[in-house]
């Protein structure tokens, strides 16, 4: 009854005939429709007084808005997405030829004698093929640390005593899938920008663990920290669920979340913790995906 009401009332308005006789120019032209901003925004109507027309007119304009955010969000993704697969393949430059040539290194290391040098190869070449499976975006969580022991091994031959790595895994856990390299970039965050002058050993640690039907993947440091300006930045940044085109801007723990934000949309969270020249921690909280 409420609504054959007011499109009664509608009807008995002169204004909304006037709006229904004009096509959208006359409209805009006559002030009844105007683009809020730029010229690809979606009209609003100007709302004046509170009838029912007003009421229509708010609800025109809300709707508006709601359809604006969603086909942005959906352009954003698409496009993040898109500059994604054009990353990966431009950086794709043969990886089997790669793969290749190392393996091919490391057998003339072994017959040399050189053993280690053998060793970090083999562990490169793995690393490489690892990254260039495309046929998989989900792995077991047992595989990525698999890559990372493998990824820390080479670090550590560059840094030598100066820094240590840790793992502490939740029994039960390892068959749970996860994205593939989302630990790796965080890692690499740490080292690179983690170690500073005076610092005996950099301390690097993963802990993943199951809560509830939630797995908590945490990675800390002991080293350089992150000032209160940029950690309040990049939290900010974490809570907003906004997917960036810029990818370039978006490096280490904004890529990963970039990345669960595509796959898992709203259902993730990522924090930083951090105090200067004490260390950082990052947590991940994702949904459990058990491997069939």
């Amino acid at each position: 009854h409420h609504a054959d009401a007011i499109a009664k009332r509608l009807e008995e308005i002169d204004i909304f005939d006037g709006v229904k006789r004009m096509d959208f120019e006359e409209a805009v032209k006559s002030g009844l429709i105007e683009t809020m901003g730029d010229a690809d925004k979606f009209p609003k109507v100007k709302v004046k007084g509170n009838n029912e027309l007003a009421l229509l007119g708010n609800k025109f304009n809300e709707m508006s808005d709601k359809i604006e955010h969603l086909i942005t969000s959906e352009v954003k993704a698409k496009l993040a997405q898109k500059n994604a697969q054009i990353v990966a393949l431009q950086a794709q430059i043969n990886p089997h030829f790669m793969s290749n040539t190392l393996q091919s290194i490391g057998n003339d290391a072994i017959l040399c004698g050189h053993d280690d040098i053998y060793e970090k190869i083999s562990s490169l070449t793995d690393l490489i093929q690892y990254g260039y499976r495309a046929d998989l975006q989900m792995v077991p969580l047992y595989e990525e640390l698999e890559y990372i022991q493998k990824y820390m091994y080479l670090k550590k031959n560059r840094f030598g005593r100066r820094l240590d790595f840790y793992m502490v895994i939740e029994e039960g856990i390892s068959s749970c899938l996860i994205p593939k390299l989302v630990l790796q970039p965080i890692l690499e965050n740490s080292i690179e920008h983690g170690y500073y002058d005076g610092l005996a050993s950099l301390k690097v640690t993963v802990e993943a663990k199951r809560k509830d039907n939630r797995l908590v993947l945490t990675l800390w440091d002991n080293g350089k920290g992150i000032s209160p300006e940029q950690l309040s930045e990049i939290n900010q940044w974490l809570s907003l669920y906004e997917v960036s085109v810029n990818m370039s801007e978006h490096i280490g723990i904004r890529n990963v979340f970039m990345r669960l934000l595509l796959i898992f949309g709203r259902n993730v969270s990522i924090r930083c913790e951090s105090d200067l020249y004490e260390g950082t921690k990052t947590i991940l909280d994702i949904p459990v995906i058990k491997e069939e």
